[in-house]
């Protein structure tokens, strides 16, 4: 347990101090330590499990928690030694020798971290100094906990953190503004925390950010031992507006057109709300309500909205206090791979209004979602993505297993994430796709790889050493699961050498278990689909090769991932082989997915909707049967996405058709997918495409026929007399929802698909290829983080 805790307030702060009795106080450069009861292990640990929410307790917000989980990872492996995100610094004549790092020795968090030893130096002062963490001036000053332990032979020296301040164009500032804070180790037998409350007078004007000293500065005595930091963790107050935590009435901010939208507060309004008013924004960022309501009202009864028209929209809430207005906005905190943390405070509440299905209609076989199967997406979001999936027109969901989440041990199978997430798309009327791969550490040929590339350990990437452990792995998992899942994918993007983190074997190890997987999935459930899945043509002649050892009648289909996928290179090697024509299906299909400075990120989102409607379209022109969109969340948000690629991880990408963070809200491409999902039916395909000037046009057959039309200007413009002509008397509908008649005059928006019901075109309209502009993008083929 600890066995102090104490509160450090620089000189000016002890009123926090309140109702504590004062036992003992020690000086520094400024501070005073206060004892305080008592505080369990327990309570401390699991304190620190909210570390990982992304708001404090008790109304602050974590902008430094470092636990020394791991290493600084380079090429693939984490240092022994120097903490993520930290680097060394010296003081005063400080030797240039050892200044500690990583150890084992204590760990305070969980016994499979670290804490950072620093020693004793034979003069001046030195440590670890941290990446740069946020401030927001000194109306939210941070409040820091620090919990550490000497070594029992520690003599001769001082623990010491030191607070240094970067302007908000990222300079340092002067010297003088650093904030020295002593800190007495306590006692070797145990942890002691310790808690400064920073003065807001010390933070100076300007400061954008801050970076944390831990070290040892030398004393008198013979210098001997060191410190361990076991936790640091620095919050600030949550931001004016993030308390109120404004969220829709309906679930994932999600509304039937004709209904109201609703928001209400599931917090405190800040102090003297005497009104509180919400802007409403279109897609487009017109301004199309204003609507004023008083504090108690918005309170009990909530802010409704009755749109004129369905589509994407967002509202912007500012409460009228006697301090001013305050926008009810949730401010959220992320985390790069340098273990520096950004805030990001989102204004707006995106909302969604779309039109009801046709329920006599059935999905589009085509048209699914990547799903993630993990027992920690249960523990998080329960079967939220399935929802999401079916809510957005869904007739499959495709998910990754890996064996060694599914039997840990040799013989020992853990079924339950895997029934979770098969129950969960039965009930939803969604047909599980599962794709398996992944080596368990006990069976893999390289156990001792311990190398770690973007998500995955680089033993789980090898090949097993025993080909019968893979095969009754997945005996038993057909023979379980065979009743309800019906595809079945092989491995993940194992044809990436250089750029897979999934496969790390050879192509005569991978066709090997191909063959393997493929006999054993047959001999149990003759009628399974099998995928070879995350294939693709970059890097093609990782197929020719298992083509060449014999696995080319192995499966059924390819399972191709990313953007502007193409099966024609693997088609002509089938053919070169004589082997029979495999179909194929975008079993990650990266609709939307941008990374910072990809292509798709300098796109407005109309545009970036267009590029995923016209690649899906594409893809069924291409025989495609089924697309699978990568996912249903963003991994990280877009306005985060620099921060992550500057801090160490350019691969982190946003492609959800929902953010995630501060909460579930619904992106502008969700109400388009939502509705091509009701726009097609059945097993829809493309029967005919046609181009009449700037405008293009598809007719697709199914159990809906369907024309969809769009410009390729840059400007609306009146729709083709020829267009006009077919289509009167028949109603246009945009990919928001938005209804017209095709009456003179309709104008084409662009960058905007539309469709109207069209059984039949006329003969004469002129034919065309290549109208859906494929444009694959070499870097949407990397794999995706998650994926």
């Amino acid at each position: 347990m600890l066995i102090g805790f104490l509160l450090l307030v620089i000189a000016g702060c002890s009123s926090a101090l309140a109702g504590f009795g004062r036992t003992r106080a020690t000086r520094g450069r400024g501070v005073v330590a206060y004892g305080l009861p008592a505080v369990p292990w327990l309570a401390a640990l699991a304190m620190l499990a909210s570390a990982s929410a992304q708001t404090a307790p008790q109304g602050e917000i974590v902008v430094m928690d470092e636990v020394f989980r791991e290493g600084a990872i380079s090429a693939g492996s984490f240092s022994p030694r120097i903490p993520a995100g930290w680097r060394e610094w010296r003081l005063d004549g400080a030797p240039q020798g050892p200044v500690g790092g990583l150890s084992k020795e204590h760990a305070y968090a969980s016994p499979k971290f670290h804490s950072l030893s620093i020693p004793v130096p034979d003069r001046g002062a030195w440590g670890w100094e941290s990446a740069q963490a946020p401030l927001r001036g000194r109306s939210r000053p941070p409040r820091i906990n620090f919990v550490l332990r000497p070594s029992a032979d520690f003599s001769g020296g001082a623990p010491v953190a030191i607070l240094l301040f970067v302007d908000a164009q990222g300079a340092p500032m002067p010297a003088a503004t650093q904030v020295a804070i002593d800190l007495p180790p306590g006692d070797a037998a145990s942890w002691t925390e310790r808690v400064v409350a920073l003065d807001p007078a010390r933070i100076p004007e300007g400061a954008g950010t801050f970076m944390m000293r831990l070290g040892v500065r030398r004393t008198d005595g013979p210098a001997s031992g060191a410190v361990f930091f076991g936790l640091v963790r620095a919050m600030l107050p949550n931001a004016d507006g993030t308390g109120a935590r404004v969220r829709g009435a309906q679930p994932f901010n999600w509304f039937a057109f004709g209904d109201p939208v609703v928001f209400k507060p599931q917090g405190e309004l800040p102090e003297g709300t005497t009104t509180v008013k919400g802007r409403v924004l279109d897609s487009e960022g017109r301004e199309v309500g204003v609507k004023t309501v008083d504090a108690a009202t918005f309170a009990s009864g909530g802010w409704n909205f009755i749109p004129k028209a369905p589509g994407h929209y967002s509202v912007v809430f500012t409460a009228r206090t006697p301090a001013g207005d305050v926008v009810l906005a949730d401010e959220y905190h992320d985390r790069a791979q340098n273990n520096q943390i950004a805030l990001f405070q989102p204004e707006g509440h995106a909302f969604a209004v779309v039109r009801p299905r046709d329920a006599d209609r059935p999905p589009a076989t085509a048209l699914g979602y990547h799903i993630t199967c993990s027992n920690g997406r249960i523990r998080s979001m329960g079967d939220t993505e399935v929802r999401i999936a079916k809510l957005a027109g869904a007739s499959f969901a495709r998910f990754h297993v890996t064996w060694p989440e599914l039997e840990p041990a040799k013989g020992q199978f853990r079924w339950e994430t895997l029934d979770y997430f098969v129950d969960k798309c039965r009930e939803a009327g969604l047909e599980p796709a599962v794709c398996f791969y992944g080596t368990p550490r006990w069976a893999s040929a390289k156990p001792d790889d311990a190398r770690f590339f973007v998500h995955v350990w680089a033993y789980n990437a090898h090949p097993p050493r025993e080909l019968a452990d893979w095969t009754d792995f997945i005996g038993a998992m057909v023979d379980r699961y065979r009743g309800d899942v019906r595809i079945w994918g092989v491995w993940n993007e194992p044809n990436l050498p250089g750029g897979s983190c999934y496969w790390h074997g050879t192509p005569e190890d991978f066709a090997a278990m191909l063959k393997a997987a493929h006999a054993t999935i047959r001999a149990r459930q003759p009628e399974a689909e099998i995928w070879l899945d995350g294939t693709g043509s970059r890097y093609s002649e990782f197929y020719r090769r298992i083509v060449q050892l014999g696995a080319g009648g192995t499966f059924d289909k390819f399972g191709l991932h990313g953007h502007g996928a193409n099966p024609a290179p693997l088609d002509r090697i089938d053919r070169e082989h004589g082997v029979a024509p495999h179909g194929w299906v975008n079993s990650e299909w990266h609709a939307a997915l941008q990374r910072y400075n990809s292509p798709a990120y300098a796109m407005s989102e109309p545009a970036r909707a267009l590029r995923m409607t016209l690649d899906f379209l594409r893809m069924l022109d291409l025989g495609a049967s089924r697309a699978a969109y990568f996912e249903p969340f963003n991994l990280v948000e877009k306005e985060t996405l620099r921060f992550h690629a500057e801090g160490g991880m350019p691969l982190n990408h946003s492609s959800g058709i929902f953010r995630q963070r501060p909460y579930l809200q619904p992106q502008y491409n969700a109400v388009v997918m939502a509705n091509l999902g009701r726009w097609l039916s059945g097993d829809v395909a493309v029967d005919a495409t046609y181009a009449f000037g700037n405008q293009r046009a598809a007719h697709l057959a199914g159990t809906r026929p369907l024309l969809v039309f769009w410009t390729t200007s840059e400007q609306p413009e009146p729709l083709d007399p020829r267009l006009q002509k077919a289509l009167t008397g028949r109603m246009i509908e945009d990919w928001e929802g938005r209804q017209a008649a095709a009456a003179e005059g309709f104008v084409l928006k662009s960058q905007v698909l539309h469709a109207a019901d069209l059984a039949e075109v006329p003969a004469d309209w002129p034919r065309a290829s290549g109208v859906f502009s494929p444009r694959a993008d070499a870097r949407h083929h990397q794999p995706a983080v998650g994926a």
